[in-house]
């Protein structure tokens, strides 16, 4: 099952890399939007998501460079 290990990674970044894409939409978005006489992103229920989203993406991004790093770099001997 080892040898899926780089096909699981490259799924973890592209959905990583989707969901950067995502928030950069709803950044634009909210930006755009005006509700209630001002702009979506005025908001701070809205700021709060937005932040959290970020928080979220960029803590996923840092653990798979962790990991990457590790694959890279620390040998794993499988038992035959």
């Amino acid at each position: 099952m080892h040898n899926f290990n780089h096909e699981r990674m490259g799924i973890a970044i592209q959905a990583n890399r989707f969901a950067r894409v995502c928030y950069e939409e709803a950044m634009k978005y909210a930006h755009k939007r005006k509700t209630f006489g001002q702009k979506l992103v005025d908001h701070p229920v809205i700021r709060n998501k937005l932040a959290h989203m970020a928080r979220q993406i960029e803590a996923t991004h840092a653990w798979m460079e962790v990991l990457i790093h590790q694959t890279n770099n620390i040998s794993i001997h499988y038992p035959e």
